[in-house]
Order: structure tokens, then sequence, then C-alpha cells
């Protein structure tokens, strides 16, 4: 092979490797459509609300993410989310609350609408527990104690990143027997980012002792056992006042917050 033609391999050889690392380049810092990394929904069993997690990768194109819940039984779908997400650079976990009450085994799909990728998860309804019977009045004479009231709600993604509130109103019950129940209805939402109100209301269900002697009542599950509660709540004088909270107990957001409710 001559001088001329070594210099020309070179020179290809030279373009080639420039041309794979502006690719590589490229594909560093222009990485293109929303794509979904992963999905999570909490808690895996439950009924009422749930809460998605869904892990987005970094984008430089705006996308749409939708996602969804087929139902094979009617061969249809309930939607349950669906906006548009703004470019990002880092990889974000967006989180946002729906509610199913028909007992069954679901997936909720969630998909990056311009490029079809999608990420799922399972999840199962169970039926809701009974009702307890509620004394109107014990062999004592004693009778329930219910007071009711407004307070704000605040309502977190899994992350802690975000939050949104609302004003709701709450209902405490105290039982002769010491056990107490205070339920928090208002708006709920269907995306952390953008506080999105979801259709219908959410509520929420605190239980807990009483200490009659100091009219405070100390909480400690929530929704059914679905989440664990902390916090104590003032009835004195027939006025609630104080803060109490729901913490997810499975999963990797275990012990993180995932509601609060304050009072008045």
């Amino acid at each position: 092979m001559n001088n001329r033609n070594r210099t020309l391999m070179a020179f290809f050889i030279a373009l080639a490797l420039a041309s794979l690392a502006c690719e590589l380049i490229n594909s560093m810092t222009d990485p293109g459509p929303l794509r979904v990394e992963s999905v999570t929904v909490e808690p895996e069993q439950g009924n009422g609300t749930f809460t998605a997690s869904v892990g987005l990768t970094p984008h430089t194109d705006e996308g749409t993410l939708s996602c969804y819940i087929p139902n094979p039984a009617d061969n249809t779908s309930k939607p349950v989310y669906e906006q548009k997400v703004p470019s990002l650079n880092t990889t974000r976990i967006l989180t946002f609350e729906f509610t199913m009450t028909n007992p069954g085994s679901y997936t909720l799909y969630c998909t990056a609408v311009e490029i079809g990728i999608s990420g799922k998860d399972s999840f199962t309804v169970i039926e809701p527990p009974s009702a307890p019977v509620v004394p109107v009045q014990t062999p004592s004479g004693a009778q329930p104690v219910t007071i009711r009231s407004t307070g704000q709600r605040t309502s977190l993604s899994t992350d802690g990143q975000y939050s949104c509130s609302v004003a709701v109103d709450v209902v405490l019950v105290v039982q002769a027997d010491g056990t107490a129940e205070m339920s928090a209805t208002g708006p709920g939402f269907s995306d952390h980012i953008n506080c999105t109100q979801m259709e219908g209301l959410l509520q929420h269900t605190l239980t807990g002792t009483a200490n009659p002697a100091g009219e405070t009542v100390s909480f400690t599950s929530c929704n059914n056992g679905g989440f664990d509660a902390q916090g104590t709540v003032s009835y004195a004088g027939g006025k609630l006042s104080g803060e109490a909270a729901c913490l997810w107990n499975r999963g990797d957001a275990a012990g993180k917050t995932d509601m609060r409710l304050t009072l008045p």
C-alpha cells in the first residue's frame, strides 16, 4: 500500500471515529422522546384510593403520559391520568391518585403516547370491611361523642417533592368504649405536580384511641389498615384542633407521609 492510500485510509478512519463520537455525544445530550421506566401501584391490596408512581426517563421532547386500567370483562378501559410532561434533564418519579372500589385483580398501564412504550403494575381491590355496629347508648348511659368541623388536607407525592392542599369536611366519632374514628372528606388529586383534582370526593378514615379525661384522640391506623397513622387531636369543648397523618406502611415509600390533616 502506497503512502497516498495509507493517508486516505487514515482519513476515513478518523472521519468514522468522529462520526461515532458525535452520535455518542448526541445520545447523551439529546435523550429524545418521553419514555416510561417503571410503574408502581400502592397499596398492592386495598379498596378506594390507590397511588401510582411512574418513573420517567430524561427527555428533550415534551410528551404525553396516559395511564389506564383495562377491564377484561367488557373489553373497556378506565382512564385514570393523562397529562403533558415537559422536558426533563433527569429521571423523575411522577405520582397521582386514583380510585377503584370494585373487587378484583387489575393492571395499571402507563404509556408514553408519542412512542407507544408502556410500563405496568398489578394490584388487587378487596372487599371493604363491614361497617361496625355503633351502639347508640351503653348500659352505663354513656353515648358516642360526634363532632363536625373543617380542616386542611395536604396530599404528598411518594418522593415528597410535591404536595397539594385542599379544605375538607371532618367528622370525629368517639365511642363510649374509647375507640375513635375520624373521617376527612373532600377533593382528591390525580396529579401532585399540577394539583389536578380528580372526579368525585376522596375520604381518608383514621382510627385510634381516646383519652376521655384529656379529651384527646391518638391515631394509629388509616383507611382500614392500608396505611399507618400518627398524631393527636383534641376535641375539648366540642372543637377539633391538632394534626394527624396517614403514612405508607409498605414498599419503598414505607414510613413516608401520604396525607397530613391540620385542624381546625
